[in-house]
């Protein structure tokens, strides 16, 4: 299936390749369900509220409420703001650049999940959960004001700028934080490895705490609190 048009508004879409593109904003009401996934717009919404019949979704097998993605590999990529309201998970990797994130619900992959940013406008009052890597990185400045971001292997959150961690970060694996300047204000808590890099200045007023090895390092390393 490919569509080509200013706005893209859709129920349902089942098949191997789907290749969306908009000038405008894509929206999923429902599902779509396929092998290779490609969304290019201005905006991208996977909604809160669905339009399927329930036949529907008995027969695509579907128990969430809202506007489900489900894809073997998902790229997706917006020129303004990519917004989920509901479920999407991938069976490889998840790509997503976007200038603003609002994530609201579940994004999963059994791969990697990578995203890119070019705004400082990030917020993630659900979950992201990635049976490998998760990879985050901003062209400016990166502030994470909600926690949520689960990776089986790596947790890589990265800013061409400030780095600000205002709400808890916890990842049973490693977690690797990079950044011209890191700004720590809530706990930072690793599994297993923990390395912070910084070009310039290194803030800590929280709790840094890794199971494995601490690694920290920076033009000035200032610490208010606690490194374990």
């Amino acid at each position: 299936v490919k569509i080509d048009a200013k706005d893209i508004k859709t129920s349902l879409i089942n098949a191997d390749t789907i290749d969306l593109k908009a000038s405008g904003k894509v929206t999923n009401e429902g599902l779509y369900k396929g092998k290779q996934i490609q969304i290019n717009a201005n905006n991208f919404e996977n909604a809160k509220q669905t339009n399927l019949s329930q036949e529907t979704k008995d027969i695509f097998k579907i128990n969430q409420e809202n506007s489900s993605i489900f894809a073997d590999s998902l790229t997706l990529n917006t020129l303004d703001k990519t917004s989920n309201f509901g479920f999407i998970n991938a069976l490889n990797d998840i790509k997503v650049g976007t200038n603003s994130f609002d994530n609201q619900g579940e994004i999963s992959a059994n791969k990697d999940i990578s995203l890119m940013l070019n705004d400082d406008a990030f917020i993630n009052n659900g979950k992201i959960l990635s049976q490998n890597d998760i990879q985050i990185q901003a062209n400016k400045d990166l502030t994470l004001n909600h926690g949520n971001l689960y990776a089986q292997n790596l947790l890589h959150i990265k800013s061409l700028n400030d780095l600000n961690i205002n709400s808890k970060l916890e990842n049973t694996s490693s977690i690797e934080l990079d950044a011209k300047n890191i700004y720590v204000k809530n706990l930072v808590a690793s599994g297993k490895e923990l390395n912070l890099h910084a070009d310039e200045n290194l803030v800590n007023d929280a709790y840094l705490f890794s199971n494995g090895d601490l690694r920290a390092q920076a033009t000035t390393l200032t610490n208010n609190s606690t490194f374990n």
